[in-house]
């Protein structure tokens, strides 16, 4: 992630755009699919071609609402996530400022949850959201692992700890389905001078209790040097869920693959597409390296990672209540116009590369971030511009580093405000 404050000003678009789905004319596609399905391991397993067998399709959403303009007053520090209601109600988390504002489908803030501290209710150093099961949200603070309950009502309820038998453990994402949670984690545990790392991504309780290991890793670290590197994939950052509470993996960088598993933990199907890997901006990388560096030195300790020169082959998944999976390539962040997220690969709930999907909205790759809930997308305007978590592409273990202060040349220019916008997406048969 480039640590250098940016501030450029954004491409105007109107708030309000008609939605609307057209045809795109410039990329070929089969006629019919051309790949194969086979079983492996007990595992349905689909290899599919480099191209869809339908055409590309271009969406243009409609904007419900925005907030943290210059015509509004609400002021976000950085917001990070959002979940949405059934009702319509969107919660946004900011973990900047230590509060989550609920915000009705018409865009109004009603209330404001939480304040930073220890006490009940509060929290620190948290970045997502859950929707309890019974209502009311859980705010995930990401070190030590903890999840702050709230009542439909505000109140707050007992907190659960998301810890490894009292182990210092860092959560970077949680996810709540009808039998528990799914969780990921990063420990740490301390023996006669040696220090041990351990991955974990599973199934769990809804008090916490791990109940299956989908995968986990330990590696011991001798001395003031220690290793970000693992061979099995960053599993802990590279996953997600769907509705169902299906667990959904892309945690090999170098290749296009997708492992599904069940809430019992079994893998029930595995989807390729033929896939050559992109190389990384040079700058990219190079920022990378200094980055490390920066933080060895912080730290007065050695990092041993291999910086990634490729690009993810995989950056992002979403899940569609239909069950089909939208897929943000590395190559679907490419050549793009101005105010386009990217080009998403669709796959059918079967795991057939059916078409591609562009999204164009206002937004800047450069300093924009995005979330999709349910059948809204969330554009985070200038959110690359502030204090963030990064990770590093050589392991999972992420670092709370800060941005800094910026360059003198950042400083002479006006920042734009952060806002948040709400889109609907449509329905694609």
């Amino acid at each position: 992630m480039n640590s250098i404050w940016k501030s450029i000003c954004s491409i105007f678009l109107p708030t309000f755009v008609m939605l609307s789905i057209l045809p795109a004319t410039n990329v070929w596609a089969y006629s019919a699919w051309q790949g194969h399905e086979t079983q492996e391991n007990g595992v349905r397993t689909v290899y599919n071609p480099a191209l869809p067998y339908e055409k590309t399709a271009i969406i243009r959403p409609e904007a419900q609402w925005r907030l943290g303009d210059d015509d509004s007053d609400i002021f976000f520090g950085l917001v990070t996530d959002a979940q949405r209601t059934p009702d319509g109600t969107t919660y946004l988390i900011d973990s900047s400022l230590s509060t989550v504002y609920e915000i009705d489908a018409h865009g109004e803030v009603q209330r404001t949850l939480g304040r930073e501290g220890d006490g009940p209710g509060e929290f620190r150093n948290a970045r997502s959201l859950v929707l309890m099961p019974e209502g009311g949200i859980g705010i995930v603070e990401t070190m030590p692992g903890n999840l702050v309950v709230l009542d439909k009502n505000g109140l707050p309820r007992p907190s659960i700890d998301l810890g490894d038998g009292g182990s210092p453990c860092m959560v970077p994402q949680v996810r709540v389905y009808d039998g528990g949670l799914i969780m990921s984690m990063n420990c740490t545990k301390f023996d006669d001078g040696e220090m041990e790392l351990g991955r974990t991504l599973g199934f769990f309780d809804e008090n916490g209790i791990l109940k299956k290991t989908i995968f986990n890793d330990q590696r011991a670290q001798k001395g003031r040097t220690f290793s970000m590197d693992f061979g099995v994939g960053d599993f802990v950052n590279r996953w997600t869920n769907t509705e169902s509470g299906n667990l959904i993996v892309f945690r090999d960088n170098f290749k296009y693959m997708i492992e599904i598993f069940g809430p019992d933990g079994r893998e029930i199907q595995r989807i390729h597409r033929n896939y050559t890997s992109l190389d990384r901006p040079q700058k990219e990388v190079e920022d990378e390296k200094t980055q490390i560096r920066e933080l060895a030195a912080r730290f007065g300790t050695g990092i041993n990672t291999t910086v990634q020169t490729k690009a993810n082959d995989i950056a992002h998944i979403i899940p569609r209540s239909s069950g089909k999976l939208w897929v943000l390539s590395s190559e679907g962040t490419q050549n793009l116009a101005d105010n386009t997220i990217g080009t998403f690969d669709v796959f059918t709930a079967t795991g057939r590369f059916e078409r591609q999907i562009t999204i164009e909205v206002e937004y800047d790759r450069e300093d924009d971030l995005f979330l999709v809930r349910g059948n809204y997308l969330y554009v985070l305007k200038e959110a690359r511009n502030t204090p963030a978590t990064g990770a590093f592409s050589g392991g999972s273990m992420m670092v709370m580093a800060s941005n800094g202060a910026g360059s003198d040349e950042d400083d002479e220019k006006e920042a734009d405000p952060y806002e948040v916008i709400c889109y609907k997406l449509p329905t694609i048969n």
